[in-house]
């Protein structure tokens, strides 16, 4: 898939990155230092709180969710799978895409844990999905594309997308949702 690089603005200049933080006139790589990599995964939350998808070891246990606060400091960390894409619904409910074997499942961050959503489609793979609003989100994957209500559980496929892989969705101001697709624009 081609979304391997994430990036968010850090501070009034910078940039964080899968290497570290970009700035105009400098780089700080492999920073913050005791987090490895960071993966496929990374947002900012409306707090300014950094959550990615990293290596990180720590007294013999690997943690793959990580939350860093607005000055990259460690808040919490998440024992447990990979994860592919965090959103932020409006309410400020931090949601990821896990991978579980070679599906993945989407599932809320709530308190230390991840409440995974029912695994309804055991055949397909999800990639990224976009929250429209607290309950109702936009699910994109290998031949996977449809509205979900999380709440509810309904789902409303569209199928003459489904023949793509799905890699990122993004709506404007104007509620427009536009997709982005591996080797098809």
């Amino acid at each position: 898939y081609g979304n391997f690089y994430p990036q968010a603005v850090y501070q009034d200049s910078g940039v964080i990155t899968t290497r570290g933080l970009i700035y105009p006139s400098s780089s700080k790589f492999n920073y913050p230092s005791d987090i490895r990599e960071i993966w496929r995964s990374l947002l900012q939350d409306r707090r300014g709180h950094y959550w990615i998808n990293s290596g990180l070891f720590r007294d013999g246990k690997l943690y793959n969710i990580i939350e860093l606060d607005e000055q990259l400091k460690m808040v919490k960390r998440y024992r447990g799978k990979s994860s592919f894409c965090y959103r932020e619904a409006p309410d400020g409910t931090i949601w990821v895409v896990i991978q579980e074997g070679y599906r993945n499942r989407i599932g809320q961050i709530s308190g230390d844990s991840v409440k995974l959503m029912p695994n309804n489609w055991p055949n397909r793979s999800i990639i990224t999905f976009l929250p429209e609003n607290n309950n109702e989100f936009w699910i994109g994957g290998m031949h996977t594309f449809a509205k979900l209500n999380v709440r509810t559980g309904k789902e409303q496929h569209y199928k003459g997308l489904e023949q793509f892989t799905i890699e990122t969705l993004y709506l404007d101001a104007d509620k427009v949702l536009w997709i982005g697709t591996t080797g098809n624009g």
